[in-house]
């Protein structure tokens, strides 16, 4: 028997949740609740562009992903998603990208942009033992 097993996104307010399932043959979230009301407010940090600009990212490499293109993507400052908002003293603290056919985890700590991601194996650790 083949299983097949789609990830979901939960979105959840005090008030209200929301699944979101894959279109297009990705998910993606950002702070930025797409399913509820509470998007308006959310957009002082940008998240409704980085949520847009990765949309346009995936749709472009979705038949093509490899984890270095995530990198890429996941350290684009256009488009917010690599946020470094000065501002209100607010940005990207870590990045992951993953494989999850191969359980290949690589981990930015910092802003992806200017750290570099190193293998992560805590995942594989523990589906191991």
């Amino acid at each position: 028997m083949y299983v097949t097993k789609i990830v979901k996104n939960l979105e959840v307010t005090p008030n209200d949740y929301q699944v979101r399932l894959p279109t297009n043959n990705y998910i993606h979230c950002t702070n930025h609740h797409e399913s509820t009301s509470v998007s308006e407010s959310w957009n002082w940090s940008q998240s409704k562009e980085r949520f847009e600009t990765l949309d346009i990212c995936l749709q472009d490499n979705v038949n093509k992903m490899t984890l270095s293109i995530a990198q890429s993507i996941m350290s684009e400052t256009k488009g917010h998603v690599c946020l470094n908002l000065k501002e209100y003293n607010f940005g990207t603290l870590f990045s992951v990208v993953a494989n999850l056919n191969t359980l290949d985890i690589q981990r930015a700590e910092g802003q992806p942009n200017k750290a570099k991601y190193k293998s992560d194996s805590r995942l594989t650790d523990a589906v191991l033992k």
